[in-house]
Parts: C-alpha cells; structure tokens; sequence
C-alpha cells in the first residue's frame, strides 16, 4: 500500500509548508491516491472477465474521443474556411487545427497520447478483446492520434512499444520476414511524416537543436527548451531541499522563485512545475518522498513481473517513462489515470 503511504506523506508535508491553500488544493488532486486503492482494496475482486470488460471500454471510449478530436478539427477547419470566403475576420490555423492541443479537445495531449499508448498495449497483450475488423480501424486511427498530438514522450513510447513488438517478433517467435516488413514500413512512415508534416519535423529539429548546441534554455520559448531549463531549475534546489522538501504547499512558490532569479521568462509566465515527476516530489518531500514514490512504481513492478501481468508490466514501464517527462500527479489527468489502473491491476485478476 506504498501508495497510499505516498498520499499521506503529502499529507505531512503540512508541518513545514507556508501555502496552505496550494497545498489544500493539491491534496484535492492528489486524493485518488487514497480513495482508488482503499475501494479496490475493501471491495470484491475483479475477476479476468470484469476486467477485460473494462479495459475493452477503456479502449473503445480512447478511439470515440480520437474520431471526435479529429471531426470537431475538421469541422473548425472547413467552418473557418466558409468565415473567410464570407469576409469575416477570422485567424486561419490551417492544419494546426489538426495538431497538438487544437486536435486534442477538453486535454492536454500529451495524457490524451499517454492513454492511447496504453490502449495500443492492451491490444497487443490482449489480442482477442475485438475482432480484426475493429482493430483495423482502432489501431491505425490510435496511432496516428498519437503523432497528430505531438507529444514527444508519448511518441517515444509507442517506439519502445514498437521496439518490444520487433524483439519479439524476432528472437522469440523467429518470424523474420515478418519483422522485416514490420520495420521496413514503420522506417517509411516515419520519414514520410518527417518530411511531409513541417509541424512535426520543426519539433524534431528543435529537439536535436537544444540537446546539441549551446542554446539559452532559460529564454527560449522551446516546449524541449523550456523543459530541460526548468529540470535544470528543480535540479539546482534539490541540495537545498533534499531532506524534508519545501513541504506540500512552497513548491510552487519556490519553483517561481527560482525561475524569476535565473531569468526564466518563459517558465515564469507559464507557472511550469517541474515537468518531471521525480524531481517535482524531490523537491517537494526531499530524500524520503522521492524513494517512496519510485518504490510505488518498482514493487509493483517487481510483483506484476513475479506473477506475470504483462498489462500491468506495460502499464507501470509506461508509468516510469512518461514521469521522467512529465509531473504526472499534479494534475487529474495525471493522478485518476494512475490510481485507477494501477489498483485495477494491483488487486484484480489480469484475463
């Protein structure tokens, strides 16, 4: 129960914390931690077949909000088109009505692609939950979602999920050709959406530009520039923060404080966080809140490896990986999608 622990750890960070009404606030947020494992944990145990009608729904509602983002996109886009043949005033986004947060309605779409790369992982693990038909059309619409949305560490994702599917394709089941035209194609997608999506291939670049040349991260406006100032940031406070934290609620402020001294425009008029997990509970709650979040990642880890869930396995991998990226529990988006799926998995039956 390492993750209820965490929740009331938050708790105690209280005692040494001055804004108590962030504080209050991010309780709030933070409080699927202790509602969703103590439900799953007093109530009766999904059996395979409850929870695969979940995920199935879980799946299912991730492909009807993918077509709805793209109709809604496309309707602004051709509404917009009408407006200006009429000689209304009106700004045209053009294609960027299908990329990023235009595409992705009522979400940040970098969870929105983080709920899809686990929806593509269920269906890999689970192949029979749909008929070949519905994975025609769910699979391709999911993927391309996926890179529409732009989110950098979601794309990474699905390329260690493709990168999992070609290994095992490879060395366990010896189906060479198979892989072989697996990674052909995949090579020629990617290089045709490098070179025929400008929008995507400028994120590229400006990725490759900051992590290879000596730019000024703390004034450029970068989402790869601005990330790495402000992990450099939450870096720097970490010595003197390291035992205890700034507590629950000085977070923020510290972190806003710290961006206005070294000059960070960008991250102060944003009010980013840490845009990293790990570094924002490590400035937060020190030494003892950092090893206590990482071990509500690895023991489940280690216990869902021991027993077998692949879901589960692919579930908390994907876990680690996008809270290098991002401060997942600091908002619902972040924080409901962990509780829920990881009590699912941690105290029901994998089908």
């Amino acid at each position: 129960m390492l993750f209820i622990l965490f929740y009331l750890l938050c708790l105690a960070g209280f005692l040494w914390t001055d804004n108590y009404s962030f504080a209050l606030m991010d309780m709030e947020i933070k409080l699927s931690l202790l509602v969703f494992p103590l439900v799953f944990l007093l109530s009766e145990k999904f059996d395979g077949r409850q929870v695969e009608l979940i995920l199935k729904s879980f799946i299912t509602g991730c492909a009807a909000m993918a077509l709805v983002c793209l109709i809604y996109a496309l309707y602004r886009y051709l509404d917009t088109k009408y407006l200006i043949s009429q000689g209304r005033g009106v700004y045209d986004y053009g294609v960027y009505y299908f990329l990023k947060e235009r595409l992705s309605i009522w979400m940040h779409p970098s969870y929105r692609s983080m709920y899809f790369v686990l929806a593509l992982s269920i269906i890999y693990f689970m192949k029979d939950l749909f008929s070949k038909r519905m994975l025609i059309f769910i699979i391709p619409l999911l993927i391309t979602s996926v890179f529409l949305y732009s989110s950098k560490a979601a794309i990474l994702s699905l390329l260690l999920l493709g990168a999992y599917m070609l290994f095992n394709i490879i060395f366990r089941k010896r189906k060479y050709l198979q892989a072989m035209i697996g990674l052909s194609v995949s090579v020629v997608l990617l290089f045709l959406v490098y070179k025929f999506v400008p929008q995507i291939s400028e994120r590229v670049n400006e990725t490759i530009i900051t992590l290879t040349t000596d730019v000024d991260v703390n004034k450029s406006d970068g989402s790869t520039a601005s990330r790495v100032a402000v992990w450099k940031a939450s870096l720097s406070l970490i010595p003197e923060y390291w035992i205890l934290g700034t507590g629950t609620g000085d977070v923020k402020d510290v972190l806003l404080e710290k961006y206005r001294v070294d000059g960070m425009t960008h991250a102060l008029e944003g009010k980013l966080n840490a845009h990293s997990q790990y570094l924002q509970v490590f400035v937060t709650l020190g030494l003892p809140g950092f090893l206590i979040f990482v071990s509500t990642l690895i023991f489940p880890l280690r216990e869902a490896i021991r027993k077998k869930k692949t879901v589960y396995i692919a579930f908390l991998f994907l876990m680690l990986f996008n809270c290098v990226f991002e401060s997942m529990l600091e908002i619902q988006a972040g924080v409901v999608y962990y509780a829920f799926f990881n009590s699912l998995f941690m105290f029901s039956k994998e089908p």
